[in-house]
């Protein structure tokens, strides 16, 4: 499966920034996705098995219960495949970061943005 495919489900997105705060239990992140998707617990389990067989989380056995932590390379293959594109839009944010500078420039404090005509 690729990247953008494990990605592209809200779920599978929402457990890795649950993980992005450090190692959870299953039963922790099958609370919280449950609660918010409102989905089973076999189907949050399914979601687990995905990331982990997709290299996105790694789990380790302490008896009965399964911690999971977030693998960061894929998400460096996924930034470095966005860096091609990461020039043109930062360009674009300069050029709004600029005209936005302008106006406020331009209008005064507190009072109403000037007119167009």
């Amino acid at each position: 499966m690729h990247a953008f495919d494990i990605l592209g489900d809200p779920v599978r997105r929402r457990i890795l920034e649950l993980l992005a705060d450090g190692e959870q239990t299953s039963g922790a992140i099958t609370d919280v996705i449950r609660a918010e998707f409102a989905i089973s617990q076999p189907a949050v389990s399914q979601h687990l098995r995905v990331l982990r067989d997709s290299g996105f989380a790694t789990v380790r056995a302490e008896g009965a219960r399964r911690f999971y932590t977030v693998e960061p390379a894929p998400l460096r293959e996924i930034d470095t495949w966005l860096d091609r594109f990461r020039g043109s839009w930062e360009h674009r944010l300069d050029a709004l970061s600029t005209e936005l500078a302008r106006g406020r420039r331009t209008r005064p404090a507190g009072g109403p943005p000037p007119t167009q005509e």
